[in-house]
Order: structure tokens, then C-alpha cells, then sequence
């Protein structure tokens, strides 16, 4: 099991982010505990 730390800037203005959270969700399990910090959890076969 590797575990990613995922970050961004959302400093700009009329930006979507729900494609991006949406694909980090898909990986498996995740955590998301700040407004642009995720941790996610994928198993490797």
C-alpha cells in the first residue's frame, strides 16, 4: 500500500476543483483534511 500526499494552490479565483477531488476519491482510501491537502491510500498488485 503506498500513501500519496496530494496538494494544491487555490488561490485563483473561478477554479473547479470537482474533477480533480472526484479522481483523488477514486483511488481508494482517502483522507482529506485541510481545504487543498489530501492523503490517499492505493494498493498495489
Amino acid at each position: 500500500m503506498a500513501c500519496l500526499l496530494i496538494t494544491y494552490d487555490l488561490n485563483t479565483p473561478g477554479q473547479g476543483y470537482t474533477a480533480l477531488h472526484d479522481e483523488i476519491k477514486s483511488l481508494g482510501a482517502w483522507w482529506h483534511h485541510l481545504d487543498s491537502t489530501w492523503r490517499g491510500y492505493v494498493v498495489h498488485d
